[in-house]
């Protein structure tokens, strides 16, 4: 069935961790709107709208740091959609959560259908987390979920309840053609999970590997707020590293479109964040993953790209013997098509679960 051209039939208010600065998110975004019909009338909470992609000229941006902004908009929709990433956790924080639960159950109040699309599921480490989670779930229409682990999870609380699983949505990017000769691209973050002795095992394989191979390293923050400082606390850290920070150079991530630029022309491109990972595989490059999270040793697994668990170092012999054996050997473009075609189940799900509301 065609969604009605109402208006009141199809606005949406698109709701998750945009124009923050994690281009993670912001693509996250891009995929939604490309899969949303084109009857949707779009409302789409976000903080910085200049560092989104361009939206389409009809759409309404929303304050997402103004709750009374955002609730006020639900007045405008029929169906809230929490659009991708891991929205429903504690691990950011309490008030994160409570948050997105205040707009779930703000939205079921006026009669608003909800959809989580994409979603990860957890961590909840409180027991009130859980008890709230467990009470507003059943709230939600539907549900997509992009890891195996955040289904079951899902499943505990709502087992009768319309979801199912595909990989995350930014796999349908449109994937580009790897030319390389280019830069070794380090998409490193702040972490809790390494100590000096471990920030001092990565730097001395990097260093390595720039060396035996001639490589120019550029570190390329893809949070803008949170990893554009992390190659001077590490320079500050390790000064005696001379030969690393001389080949090195730096930039922020502002777009997809940079990004996979970039990592089309990398000779290797070494991730801490998950959807730099799922980018560069798009783009064709030679990919290591440094997993400080569940859900980027599960993408990496899926795309059998070798991943180096943070939590439990090998020596460094073997990481920078892991990173020359991918050195200039470009992704199995089999298998990152096969990936973006089961991925697409989700823009299927989203199609299907806004034609339920008419």
């Amino acid at each position: 069935m065609a969604l009605s051209q109402s208006p009141q039939a199809t606005a949406v208010l698109l709701c998750g961790y945009y124009g923050e600065g994690n281009l993670g998110d912001d693509a996250l975004l891009n995929v939604l709107l490309a899969e949303l019909p084109e009857s949707c009338q779009i409302w789409v909470m976000a903080r910085h709208v200049s560092i989104i992609q361009p939206l389409p000229a009809s759409a309404q941006v929303v304050n997402r740091r103004s709750l009374i902004a955002v609730l006020s908009s639900l007045r405008h929709i029929r169906t809230l959609i929490l659009g991708g990433g891991s929205l429903i956790q504690d691990s950011t924080s309490f008030q994160s959560l409570i948050y997105y639960l205040v707009m779930i159950t703000v939205a079921r109040c006026y009669n608003i259908q909800v959809i989580l699309w994409a979603q990860g599921f957890g961590p909840l480490r409180q027991p009130l987390s859980r008890w709230l989670v467990a009470l507003m779930l059943p709230l939600v229409s539907s549900a997509s979920w992009r890891d195996n682990t955040s289904l079951k999870l899902a499943r505990q609380i709502l087992p009768n309840h319309s979801m199912f699983v595909a990989p995350d949505p930014v796999w349908c990017t449109p994937s580009r053609h790897w030319s390389g000769g280019g830069d070794v691209v380090v998409c490193w973050r702040p972490t809790t999970l390494l100590n000096s002795d471990g920030w001092d095992l990565l730097l001395d394989a990097l260093n390595r590997l720039a060396v035996f191979t001639g490589s120019n390293l550029h570190w390329f923050a893809f949070h803008t707020y949170q990893d554009v400082t992390l190659p001077l606390f590490l320079r500050n850290h390790r000064p005696d590293l001379v030969d690393l920070w001389a080949r090195s150079q730096y930039s922020k991530a502002t777009s997809v479109d940079k990004a996979m630029d970039k990592f089309s022309s990398a000779r290797l491109v070494l991730s801490m964040r998950l959807h730099a990972l799922i980018l560069s595989q798009l783009s064709g490059s030679p990919s290591a993953a440094l997993s400080c999270d569940p859900k980027i040793s599960a993408a990496a697994n899926m795309a059998l790209v070798p991943c180096t668990n943070l939590q439990s170092l090998p020596p460094v012999g073997r990481i920078v013997g892991q990173w020359l054996s991918l050195f200039d050997e470009a992704a199995d473009s089999q298998r990152v098509q096969l990936i973006s075609r089961q991925s697409s189940l989700h823009g299927d799900f989203l199609r299907e679960a806004l034609n339920q509301q008419i």
